[in-house]
């Protein structure tokens, strides 16, 4: 059931442009519950956030066991950082 709900949701950010009207801490609360059939869309739905503030979260993913959860954390952050303006994303990268 929650594999499904963050499917929807994942699906519904990636189409919409409403990401950083939605205060996504409760999803970065539940990251460390969910499993590997989970996790994808939870960090596909902080990627299309575009919310700066959860690259630190996404970072930590970026060293998971699993390839594919890697991937994923790989790609949120690109989905954040090619939002940012490029001055911002100079300050993320020193």
């Amino acid at each position: 059931m929650r594999e499904t709900f963050l499917s929807t949701i994942s699906t519904a950010v990636s189409h919409h442009d409403m990401g950083d009207r939605i205060d996504w801490n409760k999803l970065v609360a539940m990251l460390p519950s969910l499993g590997n059939l989970e996790l994808p869309y939870a960090l596909n739905i902080l990627g299309f956030s575009g919310q700066a503030s959860y690259l630190p979260v996404l970072e930590t993913y970026t060293h998971h066991a699993d390839s594919d959860v890697r991937e994923w954390a790989d790609d949120a952050i690109d989905n954040i950082t090619s939002r940012m303006p490029a001055s911002d994303t100079q300050k993320e990268n020193s």
